[in-house]
């Protein structure tokens, strides 16, 4: 890759990071069925018919739109709203790596290579941990709604696995038009009027609405799906992983949201098992540490190859010792009788 193609890429990761910051504070301001109705909103019209269908088929725009942004989203926000915090929410929803590995293999019959069943064991250990550190400060509801939430991500790649090859771009933009009227009456429902509630929305409000409907959804996923199309989903996944760390570092910073003794060993296996899951994480790392063991081995070479040298050196005196007795035998006169 490129300078300029890592640096695109390592923006997406920021800009996703930053996301769940946006989505804390837009919270602050609208309910969350609301504020994800808006999101949706924005984020599809009228870019889905800029751009056009470019042949994705419908049914996969309706099971996407739903999965994705009616599910996924719907149960994250209201998680975030009833108290759980950016930094686990980000690192919670990577259960979908987990669990899209473990659908794969019931439905799809792709079962887990020996480095990915280290990886579900590593995530589940980790979300176990997690699951004690918020049951100790009482955010577990939040916390189950996010694994909801990271299994309606896993369904939504299965199917996509299982598609044939998509417009990944376009699929986002138009699966964008499913989730708004659905969301938009659950909230008038459950959560009062949506006049009322979009008159108390101010200019921090809309600057959220904004960054998670245009800039997280239009700019992140266009540069994206630009680079997985001049590159390879598997190259540019590996810095997705950068999510959650941004996540959890600006929630630390902004929101001073910690972390107690079960929540950092939870996350810390959780980013091990995404890493073993990663083919070309594994490598870098590998690479890494090699310096390291070529030195050695050369080291213990040099000392094997001077030994050698030195019993080499021994033998060759030898031998020129006992060819020359040999000669010095062969050139004596013969005795006379």
């Amino acid at each position: 890759m490129s300078i300029r193609d890592i640096g695109l890429t390592l923006l997406v990761a920021l800009i996703w990071g930053l996301n769940f910051l946006a989505i804390k504070i837009g919270l602050g301001e609208l309910p969350p069925l609301l504020f994800s109705a808006m999101r949706f909103l924005i984020a599809g019209l009228p870019w889905a018919f800029m751009f056009g269908r470019n042949n994705v088929p419908w049914r996969l725009i309706l099971a996407s739109g739903a999965l994705v942004g009616i599910v996924q989203f719907g149960l994250l926000f209201i998680a975030m709203y009833i108290g759980l915090a950016p930094g686990l929410a980000s690192i919670a929803l990577q259960s979908q790596s987990f669990f899209t590995i473990i659908l794969a293999a019931l439905l799809l019959r792709e079962y887990p290579s020996r480095w990915q069943t280290v990886s579900i064991f590593l995530c589940a250990a980790g979300l176990i941990f997690l699951g004690f550190d918020r049951s100790e400060r009482g955010h577990f509801l939040g916390y189950a709604l996010v694994l909801g939430a990271g299994i309606a991500w896993a369904s939504y790649n299965v199917i996509l696995r299982s598609a044939k090859t998509v417009d990944g771009f376009r699929l986002a933009l138009w699966m964008c038009l499913v989730p708004p009227i659905p969301l938009f009456l659950a909230s008038e429902m459950f959560e009062g009027r949506i006049i009322d509630n979009l008159a108390s929305l101010d200019f921090k409000g809309m600057l959220a609405v904004g960054y998670t409907g245009i800039v997280s959804t239009i700019v992140a996923y266009g540069i994206w799906a630009n680079m997985v199309h001049k590159y390879s989903p598997a190259v540019i996944s590996q810095f997705a992983i950068l999510v959650p760390i941004i996540a959890m570092s600006a929630s630390y910073v902004y929101f001073g949201e910690s972390y107690g003794i079960f929540g950092l060993a939870g996350t810390l296996l959780v980013l091990v098992g995404l890493i073993c899951v990663s083919d070309r994480l594994r490598g870098f790392l590998q690479q890494l540490f090699q310096p390291a063991r070529v030195m050695a081995s050369g080291s213990g070479a040099a000392e094997t190859g001077a030994f050698s040298s030195e019993v080499d050196a021994g033998s060759r005196e030898e031998n020129a010792s006992k060819q020359k007795a040999r000669a010095s035998v062969l050139i004596q006169p013969e005795r006379r009788l």
